[in-house]
């Protein structure tokens, strides 16, 4: 490593040697449960919504519609997102953000990944 980014490293991420720029990146701030390993079961009145062709800011507005609406109707949700082109939407719905979002609008529930490609929200099961 050259001296400029040794000191670029240093500005950035304190004097700890054991910590450097990579160990950071792609850290997820929530974890959320795989589906089939806590026992989640959909509800028969489940909707899926494909958001495969939407973009980024499309499909996060219908993400939040429907989930507001799923709560109101205490029904899940299968949020169809893809990864192989991308994973700016799944890491919307399972990094955080989405649920920030949903907090501050007083709408509660669990996440359930089922795959790699689609995450289910279930407003019945509250985290309180």
């Amino acid at each position: 490593m050259s001296k400029k980014a040794s000191r670029l490293n240093r500005h950035l991420y304190g004097n700890n040697k054991a910590r450097n720029a990579s160990s950071r990146k792609h850290q997820s701030t929530s974890i959320i449960q795989s589906a089939q390993s806590c026992g989640f079961r959909q509800s028969p009145n489940c909707r899926e919504i494909d958001l495969h062709d939407l973009g980024l800011h499309e499909a996060k507005e219908r993400i939040k519609t429907e989930s507001v609406k799923a709560s109101k109707e205490s029904e899940s949700v299968l949020f169809i997102h893809g990864y192989n082109k991308g994973t700016a939407i799944r890491d919307f719905i399972r990094g955080g953000p989405l649920q920030q979002s949903l907090e501050a609008k007083g709408v509660g529930g669990e996440l359930y990944s089922k795959g790699e490609g689609s995450t289910y929200f279930d407003p019945s099961t509250r985290g309180d």
